[in-house]
C-alpha cells in the first residue's frame, strides 16, 4: 500500500484549485480523476461568463485553462476510479480500481451524478442514444442534426445552447409551463432559432426508432412525439459522494469542513447540484489550506 499526504478526488474546478494550492504550499497532492482530464462537468458548459478575470469561455476552453493551470505547477492527474474512503486511525485508506492508498487528508471534489430519467425505455437506452452530458452525445455523434434535451432548468438550457452551437436543431422538452431557469440563459435560448421549446410535457416512453430515437409524450391531453438522433436528459443532479465516504461520514454536513479531521468536501459535491465555478474554486482553496495544516500537524507529532 502506497502512502500520500493529500489525495484529491476529482479534477473539476474545485479539485484543480485544491491541487495547485497544495502544491503552492509545499505539499504535492495526488489528484485522481476517473477521466484523467481536468474540467469535470464544466466541459459541457455553453459559456463560463461570470468567472472573475477571464473572458467568457465555453466549457472546453475553460477546461484547457485548468489544464494549463495544473501544468504551471507540475501537478498531474492520475486516471482512476476511487471506490471507497475508509477511516484508518488518524489516516484514511483510499481504495481505487487499481490500488489502495494510505493518506492523511482527503479532499472530495467528485461533483455530482445525474438524476436518472424514470420513463419506459430510458435504462435500456442509457449511453446508446440517451445521455446525461453534452460531451457524451457529441462523442457518439460529433455532427448532430436533430437532438432533444429534457429539462427546463439552467442545465437544460445551457446544454441546449451548447448543442445548438454544435450545429444541431434542439427540441427542448420542459415538464413545467415555464422554464425553471431565469435571466440570461432564458434570453439566450429564446433568441436562438435552433431551439424549439415544448412546455407542459408528460413523458411516456423513449426508444429506438429506425436510425434514431423516438420520444413519446403528451401535452395538454394530446399525444405527441419527437424523432431525433440523440437525447440529453438534464432533470437534476445529486451529490455523488455519499456511497464513497459513507463509512467515514454517514450523513453529509453540507460544508467544506466535515468535522472529521482531514476529510473535506468541495464544490458541487458539497452543494448537491450544479453550482458555479467560482464557488467550487473557493471551496478548493479553503480545503487545500486546511488539508496542508492537518498534514503539517501530524508531521510535528
Amino acid at each position: 500500500m502506497r502512502s500520500e499526504s493529500i489525495v484529491i478526488i476529482g479534477a473539476g474546478p474545485a479539485g484543480c484549485a485544491a491541487a495547485v494550492q497544495c502544491a503552492r504550499l509545499g505539499v504535492m497532492p495526488l489528484l485522481i480523476d476517473r477521466t484523467g482530464r481536468p474540467g469535470g462537468l464544466v466541459v459541457n458548459a455553453f459559456s463560463v461568463e461570470n468567472y472573475p478575470g477571464i473572458e467568457p469561455a465555453d466549457g472546453r476552453t475553460f477546461s484547457a485553462f485548468l489544464a494549463a493551470f495544473l501544468d504551471r505547477f507540475d501537478v498531474t492527474i492520475k486516471e482512476g476510479i476511487v471506490e471507497k474512503v475508509l477511516p484508518d486511525g488518524e489516516h484514511f485508506s483510499v481504495t481505487t480500481n487499481r490500488e489502495r492508498i494510505d493518506v492523511r487528508s482527503v479532499i472530495v471534489a467528485t461533483g455530482t451524478r445525474p438524476v436518472l430519467l424514470d420513463v419506459q425505455g430510458a435504462e435500456e437506452l442509457r449511453g446508446k442514444g440517451l445521455h446525461y452530458e453534452v460531451v457524451d452525445l457529441l462523442g457518439q455523434n460529433p455532427d448532430p442534426v436533430n437532438v432533444a434535451v429534457i429539462g427546463g432548468g439552467e442545465a437544460g438550457l445551457d446544454y441546449s445552447l451548447s448543442l445548438a452551437r454544435a450545429g444541431a436543431r434542439v427540441t427542448l422538452l420542459v415538464r413545467g409551463l415555464a422554464y425553471r431557469a431565469r435571466g440570461r440563459l432564458v434570453d439566450l435560448a429564446e433568441a436562438d432559432e435552433a431551439i424549439t421549446p415544448e412546455f407542459g410535457v408528460e413523458l411516456q416512453s423513449i426508444g429506438e426508432s429506425g436510425d434514431g430515437i423516438m420520444i413519446e409524450y403528451s401535452v395538454a391531453g394530446r399525444d405527441a412525439s419527437v424523432h431525433c438522433e440523440g437525447v440529453v436528459a438534464a432533470i437534476g443532479r445529486e451529490a455523488g459522494t455519499l456511497d464513497l465516504i459513507r463509512d467515514c461520514l454517514p450523513e453529509p454536513t453540507g460544508i467544506v469542513h466535515t468535522g472529521l479531521p482531514g476529510l473535506f468536501i468541495t464544490g458541487d459535491a458539497r452543494l448537491g447540484g450544479l453550482g458555479q465555478c467560482g464557488i467550487a474554486v473557493g471551496d478548493g482553496l479553503e480545503a487545500a489550506m486546511a488539508a496542508v495544516r492537518v498534514t503539517e500537524e501530524v508531521g510535528r507529532k
